[in-house]
């Protein structure tokens, strides 16, 4: 039997394969940058490859167990920004780097990189 919904969104789950350093809970920050409304509940699951589906049966647990009737599922991926404990600085400087086609251009990139970009 099909639930009627007023087409407010109860709460939101949002997936992403791995942890951006830059987001605690990355469903918030989506949330609240797509200025919707500050008193929905939202969280943020990591599960690797299996994120979409987790978020999907998180959703309908909570959902089922009543009193909700409206879930906003969603997820994010950037596997060609992935931080590894890397300051951004140095992760930026990385990728430009690996994607430098010829050695002058990497030369170039070589003489870029500061001291202040070496942190974890």
């Amino acid at each position: 039997m099909a639930q009627r919904t007023n087409g407010k969104i109860d709460f939101a789950v949002w997936g992403a394969v791995t942890v951006n350093l830059a987001y605690a809970n990355l469903a918030r920050e989506v949330w609240l940058d797509a200025k919707l409304d500050p008193h929905v509940p939202t969280f943020t699951t990591v599960m690797q490859c299996s994120t979409s589906m987790v978020d999907v049966f998180e959703a309908a647990g909570m959902l089922r167990a009543g009193g909700l009737s409206l879930a906003m599922v969603g997820g994010v991926e950037s596997m060609s920004r992935v931080q590894l404990g890397l300051g951004q600085g140095l992760s930026v400087w990385l990728r430009r780097l690996a994607g430098g086609r010829s050695l002058q251009r990497r030369l170039e990139l070589m003489r870029k990189l500061r001291p202040s970009d070496i942190r974890l």
